[in-house]
């Protein structure tokens, strides 16, 4: 059925987005009349959903790019250190001691870029449907169902 297409649509597009087109297109299969006005404003509503991810991307991209810089200079000051085999820079991780302190630092060094890249990652949106498993039922996100 075309209702089911529309499902299977948004379900390919897997996007908060796409669910909301797919929503439409079934409306205006089922309504037929008026759908100049549903894609109208299904249009508005997708330009200006694109227009805001568009907007935090480009927020965030700063950050990436300075977060990938950072880890690189610190990657190339460790290679550096380790292959400039100084007994001076290195004698102090040579004890027990010192390899606990070298591996505490590298573990906070690590954590913190995994901290940075998840504050620096665009969140996955919330799909509108939700498709079940081996059914036809598809409910949304608001809690009523549809029987296709």
């Amino acid at each position: 059925s075309p209702t089911l297409a529309c499902h299977a649509f948004a379900d390919d597009i897997d996007d908060p987005v796409g669910d909301v087109c797919a929503m439409g297109l079934a409306l205006a299969i089922e309504r037929g009349a008026r759908t100049a006005r549903v894609f109208d404003a299904l249009a508005a509503q997708t330009r200006q959903a694109v227009e805001r991810r568009r907007l935090v991307e480009a927020e965030r991209a700063p950050v990436r790019r300075e977060v990938s810089l950072l880890v690189a200079l610190m990657l190339a000051l460790f290679a550096t250190v380790l292959l400039s085999g100084r007994s001076g820079y290195l004698a102090a991780y040579g004890t027990p001691t010192g390899q606990v302190v070298l591996a505490c630092a590298v573990a906070v060094f690590a954590g913190l870029i995994v901290r940075t890249r998840s504050l620096a990652a665009f969140p996955r949106p919330a799909r509108v449907l939700v498709a079940l498993p081996h059914t036809d039922r598809v409910i949304a996100s608001t809690g009523g169902e549809s029987w296709n």
